[in-house]
């Protein structure tokens, strides 16, 4: 099984973006954060058969108050930490905004949840940090979800709770059941989709993807679509997801992409170059 340590041993660029990530988990961690309540998800069944994500229901309410006013502190202590690079000011920067206009940041968590236009929710780093804060947030609830939400019902290719698009995805099993899971890159669901096509196109014949095999990378692939050069970092394997589908753990295989002219027509957390920009202080 694959480590941390012996990831980045082997990828040395990538350590200031795990280490930023994993700064930013500590500092998630000492807030305390009170998780949310879990629905009757009963009430939502009808919605979820029709393709209606689980935040964007009509039958459930989901509070913003709550996140809104954790996402509040993690910003205001991230300001404060010298140790995540350029991230401390841009921190800083969105804390003297919402002290300025309150009700700003609430507007930004429901368009982030909602998946409004709001430009608030634009900005990439509190895109970021919010989803972070709603992946711990939601966390119980969205064990439950899993628990009950009949996978077979849900083959799209939008998250069954964010409707964010995939970034990656992930191979399982043995032939003939082998299966493909897409994975959010938001709220950190994995849901069940059709073995080949290309989840952003969608074309109707179901088209195979095209593979570039990348050795040494622990079972990491490049698939990608001819026809709309969309492309879906891959992982063909198991037991090391935590790693693997991390945020920060293959930079390196989308700027392959995008040395091959391929398009990230997903929605990734956060432009990870940027990030990685950020957390370097170059």
């Amino acid at each position: 099984m694959l480590n941390r340590d012996a990831w980045l041993a082997r990828h040395p660029y990538l350590v200031a973006l795990a280490d930023l990530d994993a700064n930013v988990r500590s500092t998630l961690d000492g807030i305390g954060i009170a998780p949310a309540a879990t629905p009757n998800f009963e009430d939502y069944r009808a919605e979820y058969k029709s393709g209606v994500p689980l935040l964007h229901s009509s039958a459930l309410v989901f509070d913003v108050e709550a996140p809104t006013s954790f996402l509040l502190e993690l910003i205001e202590r991230l300001s404060r930490r010298s140790d995540i690079g350029e991230l401390a000011p841009q921190c800083w920067e969105l804390h003297a905004q919402f002290s300025m206009d309150h009700g700003s940041a609430a507007r930004a968590m429901a368009a982030l949840l909602h998946r409004t236009d709001e430009s608030e929710a634009q900005i990439g780093v509190l895109r970021f940090l919010a989803w972070k804060l709603m992946r711990v947030y939601f966390s119980p609830m969205l064990r439950s979800f899993d628990a009950w939400r009949p996978e077979e019902q849900w083959l799209l290719s939008y998250c069954p709770v964010c409707a964010s698009l995939p970034t990656m995805a992930q191979l399982t099993g043995q032939e003939p059941g082998r299966m493909r899971h897409l994975h959010c890159p938001c709220c950190g669901t994995r849901w069940r989709f059709r073995r080949t096509g290309c989840p952003f196109c969608e074309r109707e014949d179901d088209h195979r993807l095209a593979v570039i095999a990348i050795e040494g990378e622990g079972g990491l692939r490049l698939d990608h679509c001819d026809s709309c050069q969309g492309y879906l970092k891959t992982y063909d394997g198991e037991g090391n997801e935590a790693l693997l589908l991390s945020d920060w753990a293959s930079l390196h295989i989308d700027v392959l992409a995008n040395d091959r002219g391929l398009r990230s027509l997903g929605a990734p957390l956060f432009d990870l170059a940027a990030l990685s920009q950020i957390a370097s202080g170059t």
